[in-house]
């Protein structure tokens, strides 16, 4: 039963005394509040005790391992995307580690909030303070400009200084801020190498114009910084004061296609390179195009943001690879056909090892295809997803020839080959279950993986009960592969097309361990 609150209002004699009930009341209530006042207090202590006595007794984590073991283990906590804070805010045994441990502090991504900034601060702050002499990995990301009706909010001055004080320490930097904001970091004033620590460096001045890229900098001082990886969109790479010859690896979108072969120039040493091209505002007003002989380029990714392959086409007429050896290609839904002549003619100037060939969202024909890996000898790894549906090459051509039969095991097509995903239009899986079985061949190929997604063009009555277009029974594949004794595993997909109506059924799905 609930009791219900009743309030006494102390009654008053003639005299201006209180009565004897009335005087036993506020001695209740006196005694009532000091109990009040007392378990709060006990409240208090008993907390306090619990986060430092009882925690520290009856942590079996600490009072088990080391500290140099528990702070190995803070590590892992915190590479794992764990909060340093966290970690201090559990015990004083805690918190001693964690701030005795330099390493938990080197890793500072602020989000920045304009309605926080003091906040911040003292995060970046705290990092700096606890981090020792470490290197520091420090990312800058100002997600509140990307709302378009957001109120433009400029970043907190002493937080740019507190990044430049410690330049000396910068060992990755990413800078997505507002373009001109980019300009702001000097590094310390005091020192001759502003950041002679730097391996990667990360820009992302976005919502600029293209009236404003050319006016888009980074800067840190006389010396430039020697960045072993750089990565940076919608900025011109001249713009970039970074000592470019000891770049080797190297990821540029939002970038126009003179701009990509400077690149190239610039960063003789790149072994890795990834570019998202967009055509020029005004071919008759734009540079000449340089040609680019990049001797240590192994791999190249290269995506077009173009209408037109066409738009870009000197990317393959005048570069030239000699040691590539991995090569992908990627367009989207509104790219036209590959241009495989001139990928062919950068693929036989080059003379390039390629071992690796990833052609993504581009339109094909099954004579482009072949043309394609018949330049390419040496491939080991291939990977083909078209634009779907019209842009699918048809697949009997391809592997008629894989499928072939040669006395000499070098004139066969693509030797090498150790996996292949491609999806195409298929009439026949015979060619296909022929290509895989030739893995038990004299000199045949090291096939361990093979994925063909066949795409058939079927009436509706065919839908649901598609006719075979094997002679031999797939479900056997498995029992005959494992008897040649060949590893492999083998995924054969069937998808049916009737309009724009699609149906999907898995053929074979097998991994075997002979």
């Amino acid at each position: 039963m609930n009791k219900a609150h009743v309030s006494i209002q102390p009654c008053t004699i003639e005299s201006g005394g209180q009565c004897k009930g009335c005087v036993q009341l506020d001695c209740l209530n006196k005694q009532i509040t000091d109990a009040t006042i007392l378990l709060e207090d006990l409240l208090k202590k008993r907390d306090d005790w619990m986060m430092t006595q009882i925690n520290t007794r009856h942590d079996p984590f600490t009072s088990i391992l080391p500290r140099e073991i528990a702070s190995l283990v803070f590590e892992h906590y915190v590479a794992d995307g764990g909060s340093v804070f966290f970690l201090s805010w559990v015990c004083r045994t805690w918190r001693e580690i964690a701030w005795a441990t330099p390493s938990l502090w080197t890793k500072i991504n602020i989000k920045i909030r304009p309605w926080n900034r003091q906040a911040d601060v003292q995060f970046l702050k705290a990092h700096i303070r606890h981090s020792g002499r470490l290197p520091l990995s420090i990312s800058l990301v100002d997600r509140a400009r990307r709302l378009e009706e957001a109120p433009t909010f400029p970043v907190d001055e002493t937080l740019v200084d507190t990044v430049n004080q410690c330049s000396d320490r910068w060992e990755y930097l990413e800078l997505e801020l507002d373009p001109y904001l980019l300009q702001s970091f000097r590094g310390r004033s005091s020192s001759e190498v502003v950041a002679p620590m730097l391996e990667e460096l990360v820009l992302s001045p976005d919502f600029c114009g293209p009236e404003d890229e050319d006016r888009v900098l980074f800067s840190v001082g006389q010396i430039k910084p020697r960045p072993s990886k750089i990565k940076f969109k919608n900025m011109p790479p001249q713009n970039i004061d970074i000592e470019w010859g000891v770049v080797t690896s190297v990821d540029a979108s939002g970038i126009y296609l003179h701009e990509a072969l400077d690149l190239l120039l610039r960063a003789p040493h790149a072994t890795h390179c990834k570019l998202e091209i967009y055509t020029l505002f005004n071919s008759e007003t734009a540079p000449p195009i340089p040609s680019a002989v990049q001797h240590n380029l192994q791999v190249l990714c290269l995506r077009s943001s173009c209408d037109r392959w066409a738009q870009i086409l000197p990317i393959f007429t005048n570069l030239t690879l000699p040691n590539l050896e991995h090569l992908k290609i990627e367009g989207d839904k509104r790219a036209q056909d590959l241009p495989s002549t001139s990928l062919v003619s950068l693929l036989v100037r080059s003379s390039c090892p390629l071992a690796t060939l990833d052609l993504n969202e581009v339109h094909l024909t099954a004579d482009d295809l072949n043309m394609v890996l018949t330049a390419a000898p040496s491939l080991k790894k291939l990977s083909v997803s078209p634009c779907l549906p019209d842009g699918c090459p048809e697949l009997d051509p391809l592997f008629g020839l894989l499928a072939k039969t040669a006395d000499d095991a070098s004139q066969r097509f693509l030797p090498l080959l150790e996996s292949i995903a491609i999806t195409g239009f298929i009439a026949s899986w015979d060619p296909v279950v022929d290509f895989c079985l030739q893995a038990s061949c004299p000199g045949g190929r090291p096939l361990t993986d093979v994925e063909v997604n066949g795409r058939v063009s079927v009436s509706v009555s065919e839908l649901e009960c598609p006719p075979p277009r094997s002679s031999t029974d797939l479900s056997t594949l498995h029992t005959t592969l494992e008897g040649r004794g060949i590893s492999m595993a083998v995924r054969l997909r069937e998808i049916a097309v009737h309009d724009s109506c699609e149906h999907s059924t898995d053929l074979v799905y097998i991994k075997v361990n002979a």
